[in-house]
């Protein structure tokens, strides 16, 4: 398996929400507070499950997120 890491500096997130935020349409905070639709989260596991690979992260509020997720290689 191939393995990727992106880290960001946003506002971070409780990880006890992991399966909430790979839910479609489902968001952690106020679409006042925060832009966004809910989306973009589950269409990404969705796409790395289809290829055979698994996505998470690692996170705590106020500290950023670090996003990793695996792909198969293929040969």
């Amino acid at each position: 398996m191939w393995r990727f890491l992106i880290r960001d500096n946003g506002i971070g997130m409780d990880e006890a929400h992991t399966e909430q935020v790979f839910t479609l349409f489902r968001r952690l905070n106020r679409k006042e507070n925060y832009p966004g639709t809910g989306i973009g989260l589950a269409i990404c596991r969705k796409f790395v499950r289809m290829a055979g690979g698994d996505i998470g992260f690692t996170s705590r509020p106020g500290e950023g997120t670090l996003f990793f997720f695996t792909l198969p290689v293929r040969e």
